[in-house]
């Protein structure tokens, strides 16, 4: 038996319920802006389903995708650097 699958069944609630709650939380983003404004408003995450959906441009979706992904990287590492830091500095 390989080492994969013999892990599997103990990991997949762990990884089930955290996608499961990032779909909705995706989900709520595209419908807020509508219930905001009552009318469509164009964010980005809109407007990264117009263009792969609606006009067909999947790797222009993509790209911007990506982009995002890489955008909302940089704050991150910044921050889990800076709580380490925080985190060392009160373990003295």
């Amino acid at each position: 038996m390989s080492r994969s699958t013999r892990f599997a069944p103990t990991s997949r609630p762990g990884a089930l319920a955290p996608a499961a709650l990032a779909a909705l939380a995706a989900l709520a983003v595209l419908a807020l802006p509508a219930r905001v404004f009552a009318q469509p408003a164009l964010t980005l995450p809109v407007n990264v389903y117009q263009t792969s959906f609606q006009v067909f441009r999947f790797g222009l979706g993509a790209a911007m995708s990506v982009i995002t992904l890489i955008l909302m990287i940089i704050p991150a590492v910044y921050y889990l650097r800076a709580s380490k830091l925080t985190a060392a500095v009160g373990e003295d």
